[in-house]
């Protein structure tokens, strides 16, 4: 059975990049798969290419490995005060992705998070 992991980039600073807490938040995320990964799965990391998701997203990507072909940023997944997310590229990419035997996970902004929610449910 597939899953799916949706997270809110962590805690950033007034530059717009993660800052301790944040980076911290992002290692506390990639320890919680790698511990629920028990059967070794493949994991696939989509992220927003906003700096603080995209540094998050490189945090998880060390941390559990992920190689760069299982590794999507995309501007679909950016939604904050000047960009707009676009929900239907948003579902295309999961959808693309979410396969059974594996790991998505999501490294997106507040406003997207319910809506992936929403779809695979």
């Amino acid at each position: 059975m597939p899953q799916i992991i949706v997270v809110r980039h962590g805690h950033y600073g007034s530059d717009g990049n993660l800052d301790e807490r944040g980076k911290n938040e992002m290692r506390r995320v990639g320890e919680a798969v790698k511990m629920s990964n028990t059967l070794g799965l493949p994991v696939t990391l989509i992220c927003s290419p906003a700096p603080r998701a995209e540094q998050g997203g490189q945090i998880l990507t060390e941390m559990l490995d992920i190689p760069s072909e299982r590794v999507v940023y995309d501007r679909s997944f950016w939604e904050d005060n000047y960009h707009d997310g676009d929900m239907e590229q948003v579902k295309q990419i999961i959808d693309k992705h979410l396969k059974p035997e594996s790991i998505v996970v999501c490294i997106t902004h507040l406003g997207v998070v319910p809506r992936i929610a929403n779809h695979v449910a």
